[in-house]
């Protein structure tokens, strides 16, 4: 009797468990799928069955001739067959539901902090700061962000006045918006308005004091940063 066959009656006994282990100390162990795949397709799966139904499959998939290989995660809805539900592409990236385009994979996941700070495009206002707070939530390109600056003096200064500090550099072909969640007497706009944006290329936020229509206005430069206040703002952009 062959050796896949001696397995095989192995695992089909009620309540059987396929183990492999070793005892050896600071020892790992592997699980290998060896396949013979000229062309792309799968190269090797596993395959959960139910009473004889596949409910589930992880399948490694050839996906070019230098051997690069995608990893498939399919489920069965009820009534129905296995579906693709999940691919990590070899490049990096998941895709779901049968897709496979590179363009549409979530590559990046990622949360943080960073230290927002005021500035200027000409020279840095100096300010004493008692709160610098950032957090940001980045999915994809997508970067979700708040900020908090409280500063109780601040001295010189020129230029735009920007929040600098945000954690990735925006994308070269938009502009992210932001918002003012929170302004307790820091900032004045002359209108009593205030818009805000990120820049393309940049980790900025820059301020605008809006025309009647909110749709051009002036830059905000640093004479608009007051001697002290409590700043809350909230951001949304692409990298």
């Amino acid at each position: 009797m062959s050796r896949a066959r001696d397995l095989a009656n192995f695992v089909s006994t009620a309540d059987a468990d396929l183990e492999i282990a070793t005892s050896a100390s600071d020892t790992g162990v592997d699980l290998l799928l060896d396949g013979n795949k000229s062309s792309n397709g799968g190269v090797g799966s596993i395959i959960f069955n139910n009473a004889g139904d596949s409910v589930g499959m992880i399948r490694s998939n050839r996906a070019s001739a230098n051997d690069a290989a995608d990893m498939l995660f399919y489920t069965q809805a009820t009534g129905g067959a296995n579906s693709e539900r999940m691919r990590i592409l070899s490049g990096g990236g998941l895709t779901f539901n049968g897709d496979t385009a590179a363009a549409n994979a979530l590559d990046d996941y990622e949360e943080g902090t960073f230290t927002p700070v005021f500035g200027g495009t000409g020279a840095t206002p100096s300010a004493s700061y008692s709160a610098q707070t950032g957090v940001y939530t980045k999915v994809g390109r997508m970067v979700y962000a708040s900020a908090m600056l409280s500063w109780s003096s601040k001295s010189g200064g020129s230029g735009q006045l920007v929040v600098a500090g945000l954690p990735f550099a925006g994308s070269s072909n938009i502009r992210g918006v932001a918002s003012i969640a929170y302004n307790d007497g820091g900032i004045t706009g002359s209108n009593g308005n205030i818009l805000l944006h990120t820049n393309t290329a940049s980790n900025y936020i820059y301020f605008m004091n809006p025309d009647s229509n909110f749709q051009s206005g002036t830059y905000m430069d640093t004479s608009y940063l007051e001697a002290a206040g409590h700043f809350q703002i909230a951001i949304v952009y692409s990298t």
